[in-house]
This record gives structure tokens, C-alpha cells and sequence, in this order.
């Protein structure tokens, strides 16, 4: 239900349904479902493991989603599929968030020679070329989200984080493609939903720490089911925070998207041959690692 001034009354919202898109095994809310697709055994209700593409999530289940810093490790290949998909399980009417790096505020400060800006709350952190690198390392980071191979599939070039950005325009132009409205840029725990303006924190055995606190951290590695990370924005210095309204239904289809994008895609048979023998070998693999508890040990280990 909505106030008169468009925002949601918090008494409404117990009896919504909500979700964290992009969430990781280790956050939690009460109320709250979430979605990921990083190998984890997730321990927590509500826990959904899937690709923000292909969630296989209920159509038009819920009320409200967030996806933070989740966008900008989608391919380009992809992410008219992601739009496609929030439109797909949401209510008409439904509310969404999302926050990532402000390409625009990283322009201006690279323009700027902001060292700075580039050096504090960075996960992934790069000066070892100068300020080109730091500027570079917001679109396109070192991770395992993404792997890139050679041509033949013989050989792995690399593995990244970030593959993009995204500036306001660039969010907006997607959100009213795919069946979203009332587009609005907003600021740090500004948002329009009372729930979504608490700041993302860790909650460690009652007690709540800043995501940053290190013995917090070293706690959700070794207790997961009593310290969490829970709550919703972070990195106001570097973030982007944008807000929509499902208004219609718009089904995907390949059709509909932008024509440059579709020359990412690597749709010859021979390609979807190797990636489908690739993919139920990876999953296997993902599988025994869970039920083992080998990714469990392993994150322990490097410290994670």
C-alpha cells in the first residue's frame, strides 16, 4: 500500500514479498528471500540459488526486490535478460532498488586525478598503472564471476569481477525498456521504501558491526548461522542508487534487444555444444564440492 507521497507504509510491509537478487550466501534478513548463484551451501530460509537471468523464481511473486552491486558483474550478453527477469517475477506495481559504482562519479574523478576517491571502500583496489588503472578497475576487475577462454576452449585468459558500469541514463534507458516506470536516482539510505533505507551491516551474535570490521568478518567464517551480513546500502561515496515501479509485463525475447548487445552473445552450434558438456561438468563438480563441505574448508582457509 502507498502513502500519498508515493511511499510505501512500513505497517504493509510483513504481508509483501521481498528479495535480495545478486544477495551472496552470507546475508540474511528475516522477511526476506534471496538469490545466488555462487557455489555456497546456503543455510538460511528463503535462500534461492540461480542466475538473476534464469532465476526460475514464481512470476509475478514479489513486491519488492534490491540487487546491490550485482549489475556491473553481468555480461553485456545477459543483462537485457536480468531486466527481463525482475519484470518477470514481479507484482504489477511492484518496487525496485538497485545500487552499483556511479560510472559518472568515477569519470569525474578520474578527470579530476581523484587518487582519493579511487582509494578508500574499493574492494577491488588497483594503482599499479596510476590513476587509469584505478578508473579501469571499476568497469572491469579481477574475480570469478565471469571466465574468459580462448577461442579453441583450450586455455583460460582470465577470470573477472566487474565486466561494466553504469551511469543513471544507462539504468533508466533499461528499467523503461523492460516495463518499469517512475525511474528516480536517489541517495544513500534515501530510499522510497522505509525497510530499504537501512544501511548494510554485519550482524554477529545479536550485535551489529560495519560491514569493513574484520573480526566481524573472520566471525561469519567461522559461526554462519549466528553472524550474517543483513541490511542494504553501502558504499555511499562510490554508489549509484536507483529506484523503479513494474508498470507493465513484458515477456523477453531476444527480438526485443538492443542489436549491439546481441553481437556479445556466441549462439553457433558448435559453441552450445561445448558450453552444455562444460555446464553439467561444472555442476557436478559444484555439487560434490557443497556436499562435502571441501568449499566450506577451503573459504576457511584463505580466510573468507
Amino acid at each position: 500500500m502507498l502513502c500519498n507521497n508515493g511511499k510505501i507504509k512500513s505497517a504493509d510491509k510483513k504481508e509483501m514479498n521481498k528479495i535480495s537478487i545478486g544477495a551472496g550466501d552470507g546475508w540474511h534478513k528475516e522477511g526476506w528471500d534471496s538469490l545466488d548463484n555462487a557455489p555456497a551451501s546456503f543455510k538460511h530460509p528463503g535462500q534461492h540459488f540461480g542466475t538473476a537471468w534464469n532465476s526460475r523464481l514464481s512470476h509475478s511473486h514479489y513486491d519488492i526486490v534490491f540487487c546491490a552491486n550485482m549489475l556491473e558483474h553481468v555480461p553485456t550478453s545477459k543483462v537485457e535478460k536480468v531486466f527481463a527477469e525482475f519484470n518477470r517475477i514481479m507484482k504489477i506495481g511492484g518496487f525496485i532498488r538497485v545500487t552499483m559504482p556511479d560510472l559518472k562519479k568515477a569519470a569525474e574523478a578520474y578527470v579530476k586525478n581523484d587518487k582519493e576517491y579511487f582509494s578508500k571502500g574499493q574492494i577491488h583496489k588497483s594503482d599499479h598503472l596510476g590513476i587509469g588503472s584505478m578508473f579501469l578497475n571499476i568497469m572491469i576487475s579481477p574475480g570469478h564471476d565471469t571466465v574468459l577462454m580462448s577461442r579453441d576452449f583450450n586455455e583460460v585468459l582470465g577470470g573477472y569481477g566487474h565486466v561494466t558500469s553504469y551511469d543513471f541514463e544507462m539504468l533508466k534507458t533499461y528499467f523503461e525498456k523492460w516495463g518499469f516506470g517512475e525511474v528516480r536516482q536517489t541517495g544513500f539510505c534515501m530510499s522510497a521504501n522505509e525497510e530499504l533505507r537501512e544501511r548494510q551491516r554485519i550482524s554477529a551474535n545479536g550485535k551489529y558491526y560495519p560491514v569493513d570490521d574484520e573480526n566481524a568478518q573472520k566471525e561469519m567464517s567461522n559461526c554462519p548461522q549466528e553472524c550474517f551480513i543483513t541490511g542494504f546500502d553501502n558504499q555511499p561515496e562510490h554508489s549509484l542508487y536507483v529506484e523503479a515501479r513494474k508498470t507493465k509485463e513484458i515477456p523477453y525475447s531476444i527480438d526485443l534487444e538492443f542489436d549491439y548487445n546481441k553481437r556479445y552473445k556466441c549462439d553457433d552450434i558448435v559453441t552450445r555444444i561445448k558450453l552444455s558438456v562444460m555446464r553439467i561438468s561444472c555442476h557436478i563438480i559444484d555439487l560434490c564440492l557443497v556436499k562435502s563441505g571441501l568449499l566450506s574448508l577451503a573459504r576457511k582457509i584463505r580466510g573468507r
